[in-house]
């Protein structure tokens, strides 16, 4: 059974499309979507829309959580937070949890609970960003990038979009650490998706066992007062700033 992991931004919307309009050799049998609960408000938009015209075309289309990702209840934070010592020199990361637990594990248990034992995952990373492409790490799932097997960049899928007349959304959790400014002002833009994330920034300030501070912004100063750029309605979609080459197999950010 093929299974596109959807993630609500802009190669995952051109591929479900792609795949049903005929441009690409196959479709899936199956779209799920692992919902962390602090999208933006556009990806829900999008998840809503991609899910009636999936089952439109007769193809099941699932949302799936493991939980929200704000409440944090293993007492840690599980983003790839920033971190700065109180003697304003040491500097670091926190380990990235949010991917696994939140993105692949739900998906994966969601697909074993409908008893498949052999899966082909579909997952929206396209030519630009090749270094995302990893192999699963279980045997029952095989990755697939039908993106990068047909030569597609980003830009070449939102052109698909936009002909559409579909709007063209990142997706990200609001308080994504790996974003970079451009993306920042993109969530900025939306003042409910701006309140998220400088509310859940402010709760992980003294997080322990960290010996220091920890901040969602690269500049380890709060979300709030971090110098974000306003590049009004004309935000690039695409943010070279953005840390997503170092994200776990292209779960997130698709």
């Amino acid at each position: 059974m093929i299974v596109q992991s959807y993630g609500g931004g802009v190669q995952s919307r051109a591929l479900l499309r792609m795949s049903v309009e005929g441009l690409l050799p196959r479709r899936p049998d199956r779209v799920v979507f692992a919902d962390t609960k602090v999208e933006p408000l556009a990806i829900y938009e999008a998840v809503l829309q991609d899910m009636n015209y999936a089952q439109s075309h007769g193809i099941p289309f699932d949302v799936v959580t493991g939980g929200d990702l704000r409440e944090r209840p293993s007492g840690g934070v599980e983003i790839p937070a920033f971190t700065a010592g109180l003697d304003g020199k040491s500097r670091g990361m926190l380990r990235r949890q949010c991917t696994g637990k939140y993105k692949i594990q739900p998906i994966r248990r969601h697909l074993r609970s409908l008893g498949l034992k052999s899966v082909v995952s579909w997952i929206g990373i396209t030519t630009d960003e090749a270094d995302r492409m990893k192999p699963s790490d279980v045997r029952w799932v095989v990755n697939e990038w039908p993106l990068i097997e047909a030569g597609l960049s980003r830009e070449d899928c939102a052109a698909f979009l936009r002909a559409r007349g579909l709007a063209v959304v990142k997706s990200a959790c609001v308080f994504c650490p790996y974003q970079g400014a451009a993306s920042w002002a993109r969530v900025r833009r939306t003042p409910v998706d701006w309140a998220r994330a400088v509310e859940y920034d402010q709760t992980i300030r003294d997080e322990r066992p960290v010996a220091g501070q920890v901040f969602v912004h690269r500049d380890r100063v709060p979300l709030a007062e971090a110098s974000v750029p306003d590049l009004g309605t004309m935000t690039p979609l695409f943010d070279p700033e953005d840390m997503f080459s170092d994200e776990c197999a292209g779960a997130c950010g698709v």
